[in-house]
């Protein structure tokens, strides 16, 4: 157990200085320059170095916003799903994870702008050598059952997270973390096995809600966290309430504790109608909005119709150990079918960034490519590789997806948007909703079956791709195996020049759009219709947290 050295402190600022070179010479943008610092644990050290004009620049926006207003309650059904659950190393939704965040804070968060911030943990540096990160914490905060937080919470919780017998998807996303060791009260080292510059996003992952080590288990029985929030009600499947805690740590723009509101209120619908309905007596005060449904949101007098660019994205997936995909024609000729701009337009309106096959959309992602060409839909190229794979006559394809009742049709119509897409090439599909489809997605499905799932945009690109296309990913659902691309992510993960990191993400969505068993047509904007009182900004991640939200009386 070891605390980091005046060396190591010297070459992180030492890395933070080059960056602040390279943004210099427009090699790097400043919010890459920013975020690399950051992660490094010199977010002081890359103000100063910025010119005084770009520091007032940004003082001046943190400071452009209302003054907040204390009391009230939000109706809403944004981001949420109200379901039970017992273990929030085990979550597996966004939605669910978005009541998770009102009762327990995380060690660092990832605000509105996708810019980190410090939450439980007060500052971090790696080690010399990459391998060690040092993680100082937060003093004076008590979980909401009494105990002081303290190393010992934060132990208990990543532990938990490593036990394979919990099956967490934060041990896949850093599928690189050996262990976590308390220094003493305030202070944790974490231990990896290759250096991974990206390594302090992992601890916003949505699993990675820290929990008491007096936890005994069962979230909902025993909802222990140092969140601004405790549970004041819930009935699984129609809505969980929540109700303001007192002297929570985190201090508002008026000087006093979080949050704002007296009570928050998530409430499950059975459809969209139903929720539309609900803003139209007044009832509600923010939900999800089909974007297809604009101009009737837009007719609501008060409310707004909001969007927010996200890399979140739909995902045709190809087993790629079954067949026809083991064949790399036939995933070429799926991927030539489809009409990248058509899809933005038909399920978008045009609100959308149209994709290249990989999941990490550009502007999104920090180094993410910005001038990618997506694949241009071409039948007959598509027909004359299905033929040479042995296909003359087209295919037949039984589609996987999530059952309607259980995300809204949201996989659905991106399904149905693929039947007419596919059939002038000869792919002929036979749709099959499954109810229990995250029950088997991982699994093998046997020939000729493809799927349709979503996914949320990651807090990085490092942690996407360790999920869903490292070969021994948790979550790699396409079954996709190609060592080139394993040994250069983690090279990505072990390089700290972000200009070198820039060349290294290029080199890996090009490999995955090339040779993946992975069809991505675009990236969505995600819509909310918001009642116009309400101060919320809406999170490109679907993340919800409403300690800092209010209401205008």
């Amino acid at each position: 157990m070891k605390l980091f050295s005046p060396k190591t402190l010297k070459t992180n600022q030492d890395r933070v200085r080059e960056a602040h070179f390279q943004y210099t010479q427009n090699r790097i943008s400043r919010r890459e320059f920013l975020r690399f610092a950051s992660t490094m644990g010199a977010g002081a050290l890359a103000l100063n170095l910025l010119p005084p004009q770009e520091r007032l620049m940004l003082h001046t926006a943190r400071l452009a916003q209302d003054a907040p207003v204390r009391g009230g309650t939000i109706y809403s059904s944004l981001g949420i799903d109200t379901r039970r659950f017992d273990d929030p190393a085990r979550l597996d939704s966004v939605f669910v994870s978005n009541y998770v965040r009102q009762v327990c804070d995380y060690l660092v968060v990832l605000d509105s702008d996708l810019n980190l911030q410090p939450s439980l943990a007060t500052g971090w540096t790696p080690s010399d050598d990459g391998k060690t990160w040092t993680v100082t914490l937060r003093e004076g905060v008590k979980f909401n059952h009494g105990k002081d937080f303290n190393a010992d919470d934060v132990v208990f919780t990543f532990e938990r997270l490593l036990n394979p017998d919990n099956s967490s998807g934060w041990a896949g996303a850093a599928n690189y973390v050996t262990g976590v060791e308390k220094v003493n009260d305030f202070t944790v080292n974490f231990y990896t096995n290759r250096v991974v510059g990206d390594f302090i996003y992992t601890l916003f992952l949505y699993h990675a809600a820290v929990l008491p080590a007096d936890w005994p288990g069962d979230f909902f029985a025993n909802p222990w966290g140092t969140g601004p929030f405790t549970i004041d009600a819930h009935v699984p499947d129609e809505y969980i309430r929540f109700k303001r805690r007192e002297n929570y740590w985190q201090m508002g723009a008026d000087g006093q504790s979080l949050p704002y509101l007296d009570t928050v209120e998530f409430v499950s619908y059975p459809d969209e109608a139903a929720r539309f309905s609900a803003m139209q007596e007044g009832s509600l005060h923010m939900g999800p909005a089909s974007i297809t449904l604009r101009d009737q949101y837009l007719a609501l007098p008060d409310y707004e119709f909001r969007t927010v660019q996200t890399g979140n994205l739909h995902i045709g997936i190809m087993k790629f150990n079954e067949e026809p995909w083991t064949n790399p024609n036939v995933v070429e000729a799926m991927k030539l079918a489809v009409n990248r701009k058509a899809y933005a337009d038909t399920l978008y309106l045009g609100f959308a960034i149209e994709g290249d096959d990989h999941p990490i959309a550009p502007g999104m992602y920090p180094l993410a490519p910005a001038n990618q060409t997506p694949r241009q839909q071409d039948y007959e190229k598509a027909k004359s590789l299905l033929a040479e794979a042995g296909y003359p006559n087209g295919l037949d394809l039984t589609v996987d997806y999530i059952d309607p009742g259980s995300d809204g049709g949201f996989a659905e119509g991106f399904a149905q948007f693929l039947v007419g897409q596919c059939e002038p090439a000869g792919i002929r599909l036979t749709l099959a909703p499954n109810p229990d489809f995250w029950t088997t997605w991982l699994d093998d499905w046997g020939a000729n079956h493809f799927g349709v799932s979503n996914w949320a945009q990651k807090n990085t690109a490092s942690e996407m791709l360790n999920l869903a296309y490292y070969s021994k990913g948790v979550w790699n659902e396409s079954h996709w195996n190609n060592p080139e691309f394993d040994a250069l992510l983690e090279a990505f993960d072990s390089e700290l020049d972000q200009e070198v990191r820039r060349g290294q993400l290029e080199q890996l969505t090009n490999l995955i759009s090339d040779q993946a068993s992975v069809l991505i047509p675009g990236f969505r904007q995600d819509a909310a219709a918001v009642a116009k009182n309400v101060h919320y900004r809406l999170h490109p991640q679907a993340y919800v947290w409403l300690a800092d939200a209010w209401l205008t009386p």
